[in-house]
């Protein structure tokens, strides 16, 4: 299950770039293809970036290894 809204993210990712691909290509399944080789790869990162963050704001060092995990992104300047 992905954490903090990825999930949410990566659904209007996949479709927006499932649609231009189906769009430019003369042959769906060809689009599905090379969107997969894109999609499939992104998703697996996903995952473990989500097991990280998972990890770190429910593991027993919490809420401290929440807060270097987070912290880790950088700030916003």
């Amino acid at each position: 299950m992905p954490f903090a809204g990825m999930g949410a993210n990566l659904a209007m990712l996949d479709g927006a770039e499932l649609a231009v691909a189906v769009a430019r290509s003369s042959s769906v399944p060809e689009a599905v293809a090379r969107y997969e080789r894109e999609a499939v790869p992104r998703g697996g990162r996903a995952v473990k970036r989500s097991a990280r963050g998972l990890a770190a704001c429910m593991s027993e060092g919490a809420p401290g290894s929440a807060v270097t995990y987070l912290s880790s992104f950088g700030t916003k300047d």
